[in-house]
């Protein structure tokens, strides 16, 4: 960015020493075109480096490419640095308004005024680069580094911070350092050791002995549900604190002065026995009530439950020499966790029902099971069912029941065991699984499956 036109003696400056970009006299004047248009070397950086690609490219003014390298232009700059500049600086009209108020102020009404006051720094514009005196100036403007935002004359900052809301005072009570706009709601809200009364009984003690109620900083309210185990500090012997009946609970809505509860409790002993006597039924009737709900729940547990049952065999899985055991997605029924077991062994192949960590239980299922396989030249329904009625041992991962699919062959009047191979063979229902669907009859208690 250019120099403020303001800081030069000879007024008004040439127009042919002002940069077109950010409208300031030349700082490190730079060519950046074919057309030598010149301006302040960052302001050629910055147009370079803008995301808008054809102000980036060209030259502001011609619109010819922008050169690759940046030229100073030297003779420009040392005409420049031989002019004559004077601090612009000058202390406040208003020297006891030091906000930013008045340095507003200062910069429009002073303007006008004789230079009376104004920093006396002269000189050339190279020696006021070279001095840094911008930075160092006693009238400069700066803004207060405690925080609230102040523009103040550089000269006066130190007289501004003894008197800034924004200053660490001390508090007289616990020594606490405190921004300043910050000590009034300290000591009336804060401050431990302030001596503050009882809103009760009218003592006078520190705040940090008054106490309070646990997980509230007072008591605040009418009304509130205050008990003796809640209470810290004063308010745990304050004998006029108004306390909450120990009874509560049980329906008694008394709250009385703490030196007033045990005459309560003495006059209301009868009452409060009766209180207790029905909280203590209703307990019971409670309790029965949930026993029944739990007896009927056993109950409703017992009945049928009937379940289907969809079982996606991967044909890989059977496919290969050896024995194979594949075992399906554990599912509920009746609440027990059951899983199907498709075991080859050779060509044999049997389907096993299994239930998981069972207790000794009485237990009737019945289940029936539908695939489809080759048998003899075409595809067929293949099933097979199988009862069981007992008690089951209990242990983990338990066989119920299993048997081998079969085919009724009506010419033969024969049933055909399906080996491995029909499976493999099928493709009506799957190209890449066997498919097996199972509908389970589930009986608890015993009850039997009509």
């Amino acid at each position: 960015m250019g120099f403020d036109t303001s800081l030069f003696v000879d007024q008004p400056v040439d127009q042919g020493l002002l940069c077109n970009i950010c409208f300031g006299v030349f700082d490190a004047p730079t060519t950046a075109c074919i057309r030598g248009h010149t301006y302040c070397q960052d302001c050629v950086v910055k147009t370079k480096n803008s995301p808008i690609l054809n102000i980036s490219k060209n030259c502001p003014e011609c619109r010819e490419p922008m050169l690759p390298t940046q030229i100073l232009n030297r003779p420009l700059m040392n005409l420049l640095m031989s002019q004559k500049i004077r601090c612009c600086n000058k202390p406040s009209r208003f020297p006891d308004a030091v906000d930013a108020a008045a340095a507003r102020r200062r910069l429009t009404e002073e303007e006008d005024v004789s230079d009376s006051g104004r920093c006396a720094y002269t000189g050339t514009l190279a020696a006021y680069v070279e001095s840094k005196h911008a930075g160092t100036c006693q009238l400069r403007m700066v803004k207060c580094p405690l925080g609230c935002n102040d523009i103040v004359v550089f000269s006066e900052l130190e007289r501004h911070k003894s008197t800034c809301s924004h200053r660490l005072v001390t508090c007289a009570n616990c020594a606490m350092k405190i921004k300043e706009q910050l000590l009034d709601s300290h000591l009336a809200k804060a401050c431990p050791e302030k001596s503050v009364q009882c809103r009760y009984c009218k003592v006078q003690l520190k705040r940090k002995n008054m106490g309070k109620i646990k997980g509230r900083d007072s008591i605040s309210y009418p009304g509130q549900i205050i008990f003796e185990t809640d209470l810290t500090g004063h308010y745990n012997c304050c004998p006029k604190i108004p306390l909450t009946c120990e009874f509560h609970p049980f329906g008694c809505t008394a709250m009385l002065p703490r030196q007033r509860m045990a005459a309560h409790h003495a006059e209301k002993a009868q009452h409060h026995a009766s209180l207790v006597a029905k909280e203590t039924k209703r307990i019971k009737d409670d309790m029965s009530k949930t026993k029944r709900e739990m007896k009927m729940g056993i109950e409703n547990s017992s009945k049928r439950v009937k379940k289907n049952f969809r079982w996606n065999v991967d044909r890989d899985e059977l496919s290969g020499d050896g024995n194979k055991s594949i075992d399906s997605k554990s599912f509920v029924v009746g609440g027990y966790d059951l899983f199907f077991r498709l075991t080859a062994e050779g060509q044999s192949v049997k389907v096993g029902l299994f239930v998981k960590n069972l207790s000794y239980e009485d237990i009737r299922i019945t289940v029936k099971f539908e695939a489809c396989a080759v048998v003899g030249d075409d595809c067929e329904e293949v099933s097979f069912e199988f009862d069981f009625d007992g008690e089951l041992e209990g242990s983990n991962n338990e066989e119920i029941a299993a048997g081998n699919l079969s085919w009724y062959d009506e010419e033969d009047g024969d049933d055909i065991t399906v080996k491995k191979d029909h499976l493999l063979g099928c493709h009506c229902m799957s190209d890449q699984h066997v498919v097996i669907q199972a509908t389970i009859d589930l009986s608890l208690g015993g009850e039997e499956i009509v």
